[in-house]
C-alpha cells in the first residue's frame, strides 16, 4: 500500500494524495498533524481487506510505530489498526473517520472532480 509506504518514509505530501478528497484538510494542516517528531512508523503489514460494497472496504493492518520521548529511550510496539477505504470511479482513497459526516451526493461530487489513480 503506497499510502503507508509514504507515511513510513515521512513523505506526507505524497500520502496526502491518498486521502479521501471530501474530507481533505489543507496540505499544511495535514502535514502538521502527521509530521510528529515523536512518532514515526517503522513498518506495516496488510492483514485483511473486506469489501463491504463495490466502493467500500475495511482494511486491517499491523503497524509498528516508534515513539520517541525526549530524555527517554525510543520504544516500539506492534499494533493492529482498522481503516476504511472508499472507491469512486475505480480510484481508492483512505477515509478518515470524519468523512462519514458527508452525504453520498457530496462525496460523489468531490470525487468526480478528483480523478487520481490510487491503488491499495
Amino acid at each position: 500500500m503506497a499510502y503507508w509506504n509514504y507515511k513510513i518514509k515521512k513523505e506526507f505530501d505524497k500520502a496526502y494524495e491518498y486521502e479521501y478528497p471530501v474530507a481533505k484538510r489543507s496540505l499544511t494542516t495535514y502535514i502538521a498533524k502527521h509530521a510528529n517528531p515523536m512518532l514515526e512508523y517503522k513498518s506495516f503489514e496488510l492483514k485483511s481487506m473486506v469489501k463491504k460494497a463495490d466502493h467500500l472496504a475495511d482494511v486491517e493492518l499491523t503497524v509498528v510505530p516508534v515513539v520517541k520521548v525526549p530524555g527517554m529511550r525510543a520504544f516500539e510496539r506492534t499494533i493492529t489498526i482498522k481503516e476504511r477505504w472508499v472507491k469512486v470511479d475505480e480510484v481508492w482513497y483512505h477515509m478518515e473517520a470524519s468523512s462519514s459526516s458527508f452525504t453520498h451526493r457530496e462525496q460523489r461530487e468531490v470525487m468526480l472532480r478528483t480523478k487520481k489513480r490510487v491503488t491499495i
